[in-house]
C-alpha cells in the first residue's frame, strides 16, 4: 500500500494529469483572449488541441470506454470536453453503468465530486443526478447529513454507524456539490463575469416540490426559490440592480405563464418573451418577479 501511495507521488497518474493539463491549458487560453493577447491565446489553443489529440488517442477506447474502467475517469473527460463528440453517448452510458452497479450511488474522490451531478445533469442525466443526491447511505451527502454533520468529511465514511470517526472531518471538495444545487436545482447561473447578467435555469427533478437558494453578488442579493402545488410550477427571482436576467421556464409556452398574476408580455420589468424547444425564456430588468403555470412530473 505505501508503495503504491510512493509511486503516486513519484509519478502521478497520467490519465488524471493529462486531463488537467488540458484543462488548464484550455482556461490560459480563455484568459489570454479576455486580456487581449491574442499571440498568447494562438499559442495555447493550439498545445490544448495537441494534448487533447493525445489524451484521446491513449485513454479512450473506440467503443468510449476509459481505463481504468471507474466513474472518475468518465466524469473528468466528459466535463473536460475530451472525449470524441462520436463517443460521447457511448462515454456516458458507461458512466451512468458504473453508477447503477454501485447501487444508484457515487463512486467519486476529491477530484471528480465537483462535476459528477453536472455531467450527469448536462448529458441528458438529470433522474440519475437527483438519484445520486437523494442517497442517504454510505457513500453519499445525505448519510453525513444524517449524521449531524456541520462540516465536510474527508471520507465518504467519515463517522461509521458506530460512531468512530476516520480521517479528517473538515475537507471541502466533496461538499462542491453546492454548485449544482445552486445552478442547476434553485436555477441561478452567471450570464455574465460578476453576476452582471444571470440566467435563472430551475430544473426540477428527483421528486422535489420546492428549492430556495440565495447569493450575495458585487449587485446586491441574487435570489430563486421555486415551488410546485396543485399542478403549478411558481417560481419567485430577485434580480439586484444594475444588472439583467434571462429566465428559462421548462416545459412551458409563453401563453401559459403569468407573472404577478397578468400575461407575462405585459407586466412590468418584463424586456423580452420569446420560446427556445420547450422552454419559455423571459428578459428582465431588475426587481422581484412571481412567475407562474400549469406543471406536471412529465415536465422535469
Amino acid at each position: 500500500m505505501a508503495i503504491g501511495i510512493l509511486k503516486r507521488m513519484l509519478f502521478s497518474a497520467p490519465l488524471v494529469a493529462t486531463a488537467y493539463f488540458a484543462h488548464s491549458t484550455r482556461l490560459l487560453a480563455e484568459i489570454a483572449h479576455v486580456l487581449g493577447k491574442d499571440d498568447d491565446a494562438r499559442e495555447y489553443e493550439a498545445l490544448h488541441r495537441r494534448i487533447k489529440e493525445a489524451y484521446r488517442a491513449v485513454f479512450i477506447h473506440q467503443d468510449g470506454r476509459i481505463h481504468p474502467d471507474k466513474q472518475a475517469s468518465y466524469v473528468r473527460a466528459l466535463a473536460f470536453d475530451l472525449v470524441p463528440p462520436a463517443l460521447q453517448r457511448a462515454a456516458v452510458d458507461h458512466l451512468v453503468m458504473l453508477i447503477k452497479e454501485n447501487d444508484d450511488h457515487l463512486g467519486t474522490g476529491f477530484l471528480s465530486t465537483p462535476f459528477l451531478c453536472h455531467v450527469l445533469s448536462s448529458n441528458g442525466q438529470l433522474d440519475i443526478a437527483y438519484a445520486l443526491l437523494k442517497q442517504d447511505t454510505i457513500p453519499s451527502w445525505l448519510y453525513e447529513v444524517k449524521k449531524r454533520a456541520t462540516t465536510i468529511w474527508e471520507d465518504w465514511d467519515g463517522i461509521g454507524e458506530d460512531g468512530t470517526p476516520k480521517g479528517s472531518l473538515n475537507h471541502y471538495p466533496k461538499g462542491a456539490v453546492g454548485s449544482w444545487l445552486y445552478q442547476v436545482v434553485a436555477g441561478i447561473e452567471p450570464g455574465a463575469p460578476g453576476y452582471k447578467h444571470i440566467r435563472f435555469r430551475p430544473r426540477p427533478g428527483g421528486g422535489l416540490t420546492a428549492a430556495s437558494a440565495r447569493y450575495h453578488s458585487l449587485y446586491g442579493e441574487i435570489a430563486s426559490s421555486w415551488q410546485i402545488r396543485d399542478g403549478t410550477f411558481a417560481l419567485t427571482i430577485t434580480v439586484p440592480a444594475n444588472t439583467t436576467a434571462a429566465v428559462f421556464l421548462p416545459g412551458t409556452e409563453a401563453g401559459q405563464v403569468t407573472e404577478g398574476g397578468q400575461a407575462v408580455e405585459t407586466a412590468e420589468g418584463v424586456i423580452q418573451v420569446s420560446q427556445q424547444q420547450e422552454a419559455t425564456v423571459i428578459e428582465v430588468g431588475s426587481g422581484t418577479y412571481a412567475f407562474a403555470y400549469p406543471f406536471s412530473s412529465n415536465n422535469e
